[in-house]
């Protein structure tokens, strides 16, 4: 088989990095592999040397690297045969593979197709998964087999290789099976406000998912139970590929394949006997229509005919257009009078507006979810939790918390005036229906402990009119002769005399610093103020095995940024990991002109502030700035004085913490309903 040639993009997009990235590196680094071909004067590389350069260097640590390499073999394919065919036929040959437990290659070296036939047909008798597919390969079945392989051999495990080629259906140019995907984020909330896993934790789950589509929310319900769980799974999809696609997904995770039926005839509920054995868990994605044949009053009727189908206790979570769910209505009309109909039946346990772009195929397209539970005795059926989520990007952390919010709502004896809400806020039925704006408009979260929140504010007011004496700060700033200024380095002279040692960030994916517990990140965005320092983490465990070449910093190291300026933060914890392009300053043991918190003080100093506009000359570099060399005795002074800065800084953060906090309690107690603002105003 011929080499694998990639382009320079392709090359950026393997790294994760900026086309130009590549440039730099031929340019910069000599044993950056050489083109080996041109295609339309486009330079073309060898894939296997450039990936063993970017492991070897360090600048890729992904585990996939080699599945991806394999993929990009596969997508040069698409030309010849279209993408929909090459992924329905290699997720064919895996499942084939994890189904008989036989290596796929035995049945093509001979060039005959008749055994993967008969082997096809054995796994599959019914033809409801993969037979047709296998038996529709022709001359392309060598390279299939071939690129299944090899798949397997990357991902070392044959339901990886799977999951994998699934994750990259885009990239396979597999249009019609992609376009509705509900990944990522979206798909665990969807999972998490199912209740599924605390229903695995006591019995069965029978879950039906009444539009599946290739299976992203079953999916995601299954990652979400343990193993042994107990589940029951039934699911409708009206285009056959998709849902033959549905079944192999199925199939790869121990499911029967005749759990999914395709192109239902009647009321999908009849073709699913949910009146014979009733689900606890529906889930139901609204199919996306184009804006000038969306109705509400439709989306409204599936939502109605899906809490319909509840039996007492179970639990249904319904993803649907915006405009239907959350925005204003023609007050009165027919669509109104439907969702004021859903909202008086006590059955609508959550409203959750989404962010834009949570489909990345239809980033325009706006989303809400509702969450469905029909109880035998519902306490809070004239109440409804809402959460207006349009102004974030949905992150790992956000979904914790509006799962934490809900659940926990709808967990029996816990006490509602004690649950402290992240996210969402409960509102009575009658707030909703009486406005005409968003149902989740203006409905922000407050934080309420086990105290009732008179009692909270009481202590809160009691901290903030509690005299405490500032923290003194004595600069003792003096003129200086000018005989006696002391001699200027730069920064780059003190790193090539190592009093200062540099370690590189770490380039993090996105994803892996969203997690609540963890190291704590520091880049650009904590620097600068523009994140607060400890909300993005990366857990530990994925820190170790994706990032073995990086390291932690200690504390008194500096961390440093100059993109998009210059900022510096000095970390007295460490234990923390620096993201590029931030780096760490480390002051050598035994230099004893300066201390991290003098270092950083200075750095600061040096920077002159923003460019203005029309500026030629180029800003400084980081190690041209220049830096005094103090005696140590002046070093400890300057050092002792900015210890009283970051005293009072402390205070007076502690301070605005309290003011906002007192704030967001009694705003949010008015906005609940519960609280409202004496007469007597004096201070208690």
């Amino acid at each position: 088989m011929d080499p694998l040639l990639i382009s320079m993009p392709d090359i950026a997009e393997l790294a994760d990095v900026q086309r130009p990235v590549v440039t730099t590196w031929r340019r910069r680094y000599p044993d950056f592999p050489p083109p080996v071909a041109t295609d339309t004067n486009v330079p073309l590389f060898v894939a296997r040397d450039v990936a063993d350069w970017l492991t070897r260097t360090n600048r890729v640590t992904a585990p996939d690297l080699d599945t991806d390499l394999a993929l990009y073999g596969l997508a040069r394919y698409t030309d010849r045969i279209g993408g929909e065919r090459l992924v329905a036929a290699l997720t064919a040959l895996l499942c084939l593979r994890h189904l008989d437990g036989r290596p796929l290659r035995p049945g093509a070296a001979t060039g005959s197709l008749s055994r993967l036939r008969r082997r096809a047909r054995a796994a599959d008798p019914d033809d409801l998964l993969l037979a047709s597919e296998i038996g529709e390969l022709g001359d392309d079945a060598a390279f299939l087999v071939e690129h299944a392989e090899l798949l397997v051999e990357a991902a070392w495990d044959v339901r990886r290789a799977f999951r994998h080629v699934l994750r990259c259906r885009h990239r396979l140019a597999a249009d019609a099976t992609t376009r509705d995907d509900v990944l990522g984020e979206l798909a665990r909330l969807v999972a998490g406000l199912s209740g599924a896993a605390d229903r695995a934790a006591t019995g069965t789950v029978r879950l039906v998912d009444l539009a599946a589509g290739s299976g992203d929310l079953v999916s995601a319900v299954l990652a979400d139970l343990d193993e042994l769980a107990d589940t029951r799974i039934r699911a409708a999809e009206t285009d056959r590929a998709t849902a033959r696609l549905l079944r192999r997904r199925l199939a790869m995770a121990g499911l029967p394949p005749r759990a999914v039926v395709d192109r239902p005839t009647g009321p999908v509920a009849d073709a699913l006997g949910l009146e014979d054995d009733p689900p606890d868990v529906v889930l139901h994605r609204l199919p996306y229509r184009p804006g000038e044949s969306r109705a509400a009053r439709r989306a409204l009727t599936a939502l109605a005919d899906t809490a319909d189908l509840l039996p007492t206790g179970a639990t249904a979570v319904l993803l649907g257009p915006a405009a239907a769910l959350t925005e204003p209505l023609p007050a009165y009309g027919p669509a109104w009078r439907l969702r004021a109909d859903l909202l008086r039946a006590g059955n609508v346990e959550a409203v959750i507006r989404l962010p834009g772009g949570c489909l990345p195929y239809r980033p325009a397209h706006r989303l809400a979810l509702w969450v469905l539970r029909r109880e035998r005795d519902n306490r809070d059926a004239d109440q409804v939790l809402t959460a207006d989520l349009s102004d974030r990007a949905l992150g790992a952390r956000d979904v914790d918390e509006i799962v934490t919010d809900v659940v926990t709502w709808r967990r029996d004896g816990y006490p509602r005036q004690a649950r402290a809400f992240a996210l969402a806020v409960p509102v009575r039925t009658a707030t909703l229906l009486a406005r005409d704006t968003e149902l989740t408009a203006v409905h922000r979260p407050h934080r309420l402990t086990d105290a009732p929140a008179e009692a909270q504010a009481i202590e809160l007011e009691a901290e903030l009119n509690r005299p405490a004496p500032p923290a003194p700060v004595h600069l003792l700033l003096a003129p200086r002769p000018s005989a006696d200024r002391p001699a200027v380095t730069t920064l780059g002279a003190l790193i090539r005399q190592h009093a200062v040692l540099v370690r590189p960030g770490t380039r993090l994916r996105a994803e892996d610093t969203a997690v609540r517990d963890g190291h704590p990140v520091f880049g650009a965005p904590e620097l600068t103020s523009r994140r607060v320092s400890g909300h993005r983490r990366i857990d530990r465990a994925v820190f170790a095995a994706r990032y073995d070449h990086a390291a932690l910093t200690q504390p008194g190291d500096v961390v440093v940024t100059v993109k998009p300026e210059l900022a510096v933060l000095v970390d007295t914890d460490g234990y923390a990991v620096v993201e590029f392009p931030a780096r760490v300053l480390r002051i050598a043991p035994e230099e004893d002109r300066f201390t991290p918190s003098t270092l950083a003080a200075l750095l600061s100093a040096a920077h002159s502030g923003d460019r203005p506009a029309g500026a030629v000359h180029e800003p400084l570099r980081l190690d041209q700035y220049p830096l005094p060399l103090l005696p140590p005795a002046e070093t400890a002074r300057l050092d002792a004085a900015l210890r009283t800065v970051q005293d009072r800084r402390r205070q007076a953060r502690e301070e605005l913490a309290a003011l906002d906090e007192l704030t967001h309690l009694a705003a949010g107690a008015l906005l609940a309903g519960s609280h409202t603002i004496g007469a007597d105003t004096a201070p208690r």
